[in-house]
């Protein structure tokens, strides 16, 4: 009918392998002896199992794609392509197509535009996790782009979204709550809630832990804009983490969901450091932990 169209077309035997190219994984790493012999990483193998087959399925891609479209329709800040559901199908996605350049080419725009743009995005992700609990996790630069004529972000390829737990959802609220206080015993207590080793009390690797989770919550801690291209927080928690590495008797898998919405905020992270952005968290994410 004359429409630019964009078709997503899955490659043939992905699905299929998905289960065993998992396995091959965790045969490497126990072969490698760098995890501990009692340390059972098959729920979060099971769950990466789980989560790829979904992302396999572009039926179900295409249903969030229409949710997040339907949810974001009055945000003049976003656009979606749409979904044509006659031409999609399990392995085979049809959408409209939307123009639009990679969202780390602004970065010749001035600092109000790539600040604006950041905040945008940062808020869209505690939208989808505090509000929705539902967040496409995927960490990808090439998920956002950006319409130079307009300023619109073009929000792209919804096939690692992921649905939260209610309880999830509020314990981490109350983590960032703890945070924001300086409550450090109610840090460890939703720390240990949503499935973090925290050990016992006064122990030196319980306050290497708390150290970790206070330097991750850094940019909401604290109602200051935060300059993402001179935080020093990679490095500094890249030397917590090998401190930390060292007590392994208290090595566990870390929560599954805490896995894949940590590896969207570290995407977030990335972008802005990119960017050059700077952005006031703590202002943005008032408005689910005040």
């Amino acid at each position: 009918d004359g429409r630019e169209i964009v078709i997503k077309v899955q490659y043939p035997g992905v699905a299929d392998s998905i289960d065993s190219d998992v396995d091959n994984i965790a045969t490497l790493l126990r072969l490698s002896g760098l995890l501990p012999a009692g340390l059972d990483i098959q729920p979060l193998l099971d769950d990466a199992k789980r989560q790829l087959h979904d992302e396999a399925d572009y039926l179900k891609e295409a249903e969030f794609l229409q949710t997040f479209g339907r949810l974001l329709r009055k945000d003049k800040r976003f656009v979606l392509p749409g979904v044509l559901p006659e031409l999609t199908h399990r392995n085979v996605l049809a959408m409209t197509y939307i123009s639009g350049g990679p969202i780390d080419t602004i970065i010749d725009l001035p600092q109000a535009e790539r600040d604006r743009v950041m905040s945008a995005l940062i808020e869209l992700m505690l939208l989808e996790f505090f509000e929705l609990k539902m967040a496409q996790t995927d960490p990808n630069f090439a998920n956002y782009q950006y319409r130079r004529k307009t300023g619109e972000i073009v929000l792209l390829d919804f096939g690692a979204t992921r649905r939260f737990k209610a309880a999830f959802v509020n314990n981490y609220k109350k983590l960032v709550r703890a945070a924001i206080a300086g409550d450090e015993d109610k840090l460890a207590a939703a720390a240990e809630r949503l499935g973090y080793a925290m050990g016992d009390a006064d122990s030196a690797y319980r306050e290497l832990v708390l150290q970790l989770l206070t330097l991750a919550l850094e940019p909401v801690c604290n109602d200051v804009v935060y300059d993402f291209a001179r935080s020093d927080m990679a490095r500094n928690m890249s030397k917590l983490a090998e401190d930390i590495g060292s007590y392994r008797d208290f090595w566990q898998v870390p929560p599954t969901d805490a896995v894949y919405f940590h590896r969207k905020i570290g995407g977030m992270f990335m972008l802005a450091s990119r960017l050059k952005a700077r952005v006031n968290v703590h202002q943005l994410i008032q408005r689910w932990v005040a």
